[in-house]
């Protein structure tokens, strides 16, 4: 337990997705929302962000959602965004430090999987939370958001 890594990213995310599981006839579809980086734990930045298993308990956790999705008949969606930044300030780091908001009002790139690196306005990590649960052809997939 605890507030760390493997006991919010991979054992309460587990814990959910065997509840989804269970309750697979009540549910249509999960959205999660974790991290670029995930699938390039040994480049940079991400060596540092996952030097205590920060990512690699996010890459578990999204295993844990997409095969009880599978087992359970129900779709899956897999956000990954780059750097939450834009208010509120919540982290701390240098983005809530200078109060950086990055990006443009509305510019977005996305790719399938983890490809992208750089800052996710936490607007438009919204807004692609909303468009994966509403949007019918967004199931059974991960992709990567970041402001530009």
């Amino acid at each position: 337990g605890g507030n760390t890594p493997t006991a919010i990213d991979d054992e309460a995310v587990t814990r959910i997705a065997n509840v989804a599981f269970k309750k697979s006839d009540m549910i249509k579809k999960i959205v999660m929302v974790t991290s670029v980086g995930i699938e390039r734990t040994s480049e940079m930045p991400f060596v540092i962000l996952n030097l205590f298993g920060v990512l690699d308990a996010k890459k578990k956790g999204e295993e844990a959602v997409a095969a009880a999705a599978t087992r359970g008949g129900f779709d899956y969606a897999i956000i990954r965004p780059g750097r939450l930044v834009g208010g509120p300030y919540t982290n701390p780091d240098v983005a809530k430090l200078l109060q950086v908001e990055g990006g443009a009002e509305n510019g977005v790139s996305v790719s399938a999987g983890d490809s992208l690196l750089g800052d996710c306005k936490r607007d438009a990590c919204a807004e692609a939370v909303v468009q994966a649960l509403t949007n019918e052809n967004c199931k059974n997939t991960v992709f990567s958001i970041i402001s530009t």
